[in-house]
């Protein structure tokens, strides 16, 4: 029924407001909000550290999506901005790249559909303004984050293999036992010390055995092989032709609308998080959940015969905008890149010339910030 997703929504928007007040209080004031549990200011509910952000990501995404999709009393959407306020505030402190990976084309994408779909509809100013917090964000909110950190005194070091790491581990380990059936489910902890590159051998995390790689799906291709890997990709390619159309549905009922459109976009971004990081049992299955729903209601709605697509300009503009998107990324990216190299050369001729050793230091930091 439509009244027991919207509960499922609008309880993870609150949910993630009571989660993202608590941290907020545990950093600021550590005493207060433990309780004999939290022994630090980035022990989570959730997990992880990231996975708080991710989380309050998701929060934050259903609060833009109830604020410009339902008509509330004024009270309530105060509430709203409030909770949608405490979610930025620790996806900004937490500094997780992947979150402002995942907010800048969600707010660009529904500013679009938005107008396509809505008469006399507006582009979302709190959709866009995401948009452009994070794109600053991303290029100037390292600095930003850690001088936060080193002020609230929070210290957070995650190690996981890199995705071109996991792809060698993958590929060797494939070519080296059963390419199509992987080397058998939960074993990449025991693939890792066998063709880790050797490069590793060389770091402190010498001793550390990975049980995933750079993250949870990508992972499940050197587990279980050609096969697993082809039905990933069958079910993503579903996943992406079902919530194109889901954009693309007309109806009048609005509720109808925001429930499709809410399960669309967490399928999408749930399962993205599982593809590019190690998330938490609470963020996987929600995934699971999610995309359940949205499966479920799409098949509904072809039951009933409500599909109503707007094909024209919109999906045009979609098309458009991934390429735009992948541009962006890849522009942004060539541009940290080189700029890291530029500070990795600039430390190398102080090294040889004897400069500084702390303006040394200081520019080999940079160069990891752009790395």
């Amino acid at each position: 029924k439509k009244e027991h997703v919207m509960f499922a929504i609008v309880g993870t928007v609150f949910v993630s407001g009571i989660i993202s007040a608590f941290q907020i209080l545990n950093i600021l004031i550590p005493a207060i909000p433990s309780l004999g549990i939290f022994y630090s200011p980035i022990h989570t509910s959730l997990g992880k550290w990231y996975d708080l952000s991710l989380f309050s990501t998701l929060g934050l995404v259903f609060t833009v999506l109830i604020l410009e999709q339902i008509k509330i009393a004024n009270k309530f959407k105060r509430i709203f901005y409030v909770i949608g306020f405490m979610n930025l505030s620790v996806i900004l402190f937490i500094n997780a790249s992947l979150s402002f990976y995942v907010l800048i084309p969600f707010g660009i994408i529904f500013s679009i559909y938005k107008v396509f779909n809505y008469e006399k509809a507006k582009v979302s100013f709190f959709a866009i303004s995401i948009v452009v917090i994070s794109v600053v964000y991303m290029f100037f909110g390292s600095a930003v984050s850690q001088k936060m950190s080193l002020f609230l005194n929070v210290n957070n070091v995650e190690v996981r293999p890199s995705v071109i790491t996991t792809y060698q581990v993958t590929r060797d380990s494939l070519l080296n036992s059963n390419l199509y059936l992987g080397s058998g489910p939960a074993s990449f902890e025991s693939r890792w010390p066998i063709y880790r590159p050797t490069s590793i051998l060389q770091t402190n995390y010498l001793n550390l055995d990975f049980r995933y790689g750079a993250g949870v799906v990508s992972s499940f291709v050197a587990t279980t092989g050609v096969v697993g890997a082809a039905v990933w990709v069958i079910f993503f390619v579903i996943l992406i032709i079902l919530f194109i159309k889901s954009l693309l549905f007309k109806n009048k009922d609005d509720h109808l609308k925001f429930i499709l459109t809410a399960s669309a976009f967490a399928s999408i971004i749930l399962w993205v998080f599982s593809i590019l990081y190690i998330t938490s049992a609470v963020l996987y299955v929600m995934a699971f959940i999610f995309t359940g729903i949205f499966f479920s209601l799409v098949e509904d709605l072809k039951k009933k015969k409500k599909t109503n697509f707007v094909v024209g300009r919109f999906l045009t503009f979609l098309i458009a905008l991934f390429l735009f998107l992948i541009s962006s990324f890849v522009a942004y990216k060539t541009y940290t890149k080189f700029i890291g190299q530029v500070y990795f050369q600039k430390s190398i001729q102080m090294s040889v010339s004897a400069g500084d050793y702390d303006e040394m230091e200081r520019v080999v930091k940079k160069a990891q910030q752009f790395d």
